[in-house]
């Protein structure tokens, strides 16, 4: 047997129907819109948290993030933020809703009989999995991550409240907020899976009874890898908002005038401006390419024979009430677990035999009971207890005998 397929399936975005457009639906469409691609500001505490005046620069376009920004260098060139529409994004414009995945599968089966009542049986199987996953940029601001914060420097030559913006003093740091719609978040991932299981097998007769065997190895292995874009590089970050400059040769640079950071070190980042002033360079810097692998392997042999070498029998009764009454008009007496009126008594008989040979070995189990103490000379074991008799009793354990 050989079996091939292949298998495709395309993306399907959020934004190409109107009822996965909108996080909550056409009926609700901007009840989750968040952080919008144009950089906001606001002045940074001694706590290191966001206070002070909440403006944004000034854009053309609304949610969906299509617009231009004026020079965000210019402090004049920013409203405030008034949580408007125009001034968030719409997220699901760059999310996935169904991943494109693609699916290769190669199977094979087969069995041979051989001689001396034995058959070799086979299975291979071999599939690779690609697929990819893409949700929105990432909504960062300066505290995405608390224990490592980052802030547009105030030596940055895009801090519209920095050094270089007012003159050369008198500048801030500044907290900020901005989706890198620029940057959306793709995973792709390849996973390969094979298995191969492989055994020999077989039946024989002795001493007139019927055996098999049979003997076999199994391998079952997967691995694949990983590879993601779109998440930030915050030590990146912090370096491309960190000090920079106009050189001589008006390009914007990081670093000082007098202590300059090489541009393979280290590209500027103008991230206020939102994606229009956004360069390749910037982007492809701040970018965090992440990698990864997976995998797991399975070897396992196994060896058995089965067949026919006991016969067991048994008879068990229970009974949970027997009952006498001396006269008709008495009331009946229940006598289960009491003198000789076991509850449970079983038998039970394991019997081989092989050719002229043979063997049984029988096992007898009566459950415990309660003999009645009538004689002075009895000594009760329990003379607060009481059995149907009337009297205290004597607890008899349970017997078993074997054979």
């Amino acid at each position: 047997m050989f079996g091939l397929s292949h298998t495709e399936q395309g993306a399907v975005y959020a934004r190409d129907r109107d009822i996965t457009a909108y996080s909550f639906g056409p009926n609700h469409y901007d009840a989750n819109f968040g952080t919008g691609p144009y950089g906001r500001i606001r002045q940074v505490s001694a706590a290191g948290a966001a206070t002070g005046f909440n403006h944004v620069v000034n854009h053309t376009g609304g949610e969906n993030g299509d617009g231009v920004s004026s020079d965000p260098r210019n402090s004049a060139n920013y409203h405030t933020y008034a949580n408007g529409n125009a001034d968030k994004y719409n997220s699901s414009l760059d999310m996935m809703f169904q991943m494109p995945t693609k699916l290769d599968t190669i199977f094979t089966k087969g069995s041979v009989e051989l001689p001396f009542n034995s058959r070799f049986n086979t299975t291979a199987m071999f599939s690779q999995r690609q697929s990819s996953q893409q949700v929105a940029g990432y909504p960062l601001s300066s505290t995405s991550q608390a224990s490592n914060p980052v802030y547009v420097d105030r030596n940055s030559y895009y801090n519209p409240y920095g050094n270089a913006a007012l003159g050369g003093t008198g500048g801030q740091d500044l907290f900020f907020y901005r989706r890198t719609i620029e940057l959306p978040r793709i995973t792709d991932n390849e996973n390969r899976t094979i298995h191969i299981d492989a055994n020999l097998e077989g039946d024989f007769t002795l001493g007139g009874k019927p055996f098999n065997w049979s003997v076999g190895y199994n391998h079952s292995a997967v691995n694949g890898a990983t590879a993601s874009t779109g998440n930030l590089n915050l030590v990146n970050l912090k370096k491309a908002l960190g000090p920079s400059f106009m050189n001589a040769s008006g390009v914007v640079q990081c670093g000082t005038a007098t202590a300059p950071i090489p541009a393979a070190e280290c590209v500027p980042f103008n991230i206020l401006g939102g994606p229009s002033t956004s360069t390749a360079a910037a982007l492809a810097y701040i970018n965090s390419n992440g990698q990864s692998t997976y995998g797991s392997t399975i070897n396992s042999a196994t060896a058995d024979i089965g067949g026919e070498l006991f016969n067991v029998r048994s008879d068990t009764s229970f009974t949970n009430a027997y009952k006498v009454k001396s006269a008709a008009d008495a009331d009946w007496v229940n006598y289960a677990g009491e003198y000789y009126y076991n509850k449970v008594k079983s038998n039970v008989s394991l019997d081989w035999e092989l050719g002229n040979w043979n063997a049984t070995w029988t096992a007898r189990f009566q459950s415990k009971t309660k003999d009645q103490c009538w004689d002075v000379d009895v000594e009760c074991s329990n003379p607060d207890g009481e059995t149907s008799f009337g009297t205290g009793y004597n607890t008899l354990a349970p017997s078993s005998t074997t054979t």
